[in-house]
């Protein structure tokens, strides 16, 4: 048995990513048994039981590596993996597009699980842990190809979904509907015009109402009152020039 001394913080990191990596391998593993219970494309099956075996693979390294540290796979990160994947698990049983929807989602766990093992490799050289940062490295390359064999099988995953669900496909459909498609936006096109109009005159209505209330328009210009006519100054009056008389 391994002797367990005092780690350094970035060690004690290691192991935290060591045991967050375990409970997503467990995750994967419920999730991996829903998606082969609901496949029978026998090409996919085929592929998935066999990333279950590198998954349990996956599983067992990681444990007991953790064990060589002198530690274990953690319950808090243990039991929300394993409740996660059983809520996916009755999801899946209940949903009908089952081919895409299943590689769509491995696709997804897939790239989560890449970047998990590329962030403990790292971890792992800076920690000095070269056995981890080699088992990180190991995993990756099965994720790695299992990520590019669905993502070189698209078109696969599409076919069966449709054949899933009886929708058929005619020669010459496509072109049939695109000028369907281009007829019915000539004729949306006014009432399109028109909606643009009505919604652009209410926010113009809108603005023009908001600035009467912030600034209301000033009205019609009006005189000052006039004082009344008693206490209206009276012009001056010039004296009337009087002409001299003789004595």
């Amino acid at each position: 048995m391994a002797t367990i001394q005092a780690r350094s913080p970035v060690q004690e990191k290691v192991i935290d990513y060591l045991q967050d990596a375990h409970a997503m391998e467990q995750q994967v593993l419920r999730a991996l048994e829903s998606m082969i219970s609901t496949t029978t494309d026998p090409e996919v099956l085929g592929r998935l039981k066999r990333h279950r075996i590198d998954t349990e693979r996956h599983e067992r390294i990681l444990r007991e590596r953790l064990e060589q540290l002198g530690s274990s796979p953690s319950l808090t990160a243990e039991v929300p993996a394993i409740m996660s994947a059983w809520l996916k698990s009755l999801g899946d049983k209940l949903r009908s597009d089952k081919p895409g929807k299943n590689a769509r989602d491995g696709f997804v766990t897939e790239h989560v699980e890449i970047a998990a093992y590329e962030l403990l490799q790292r971890l792992a050289q800076r920690a000095g842990d070269q056995e981890t940062a080699r088992i990180a490295r190991d995993i990756l390359d099965d994720e790695r190809e299992m990520a590019h064999w669905i993502a070189a099988r698209w078109d696969k995953f599409i076919d069966l979904t449709l054949a899933e669900t009886g929708v058929e496909l005619q020669t010459g459909a496509w072109p049939d509907m695109g000028w369907r498609h281009d007829g019915m936006m000539r004729g949306l096109a006014p009432m399109l015009w028109a909606v643009g109009a009505c919604v652009g005159s209410y926010y113009l209505f809108r603005m023009f109402s908001q600035s009467r209330e912030t600034a209301p328009f000033p009205g019609p210009i009006q005189e000052p009152p006039r004082p009344p006519a008693s206490v209206m100054p009276r012009p001056a009056v010039e004296p009337t020039p009087v002409a001299p008389t003789g004595v």
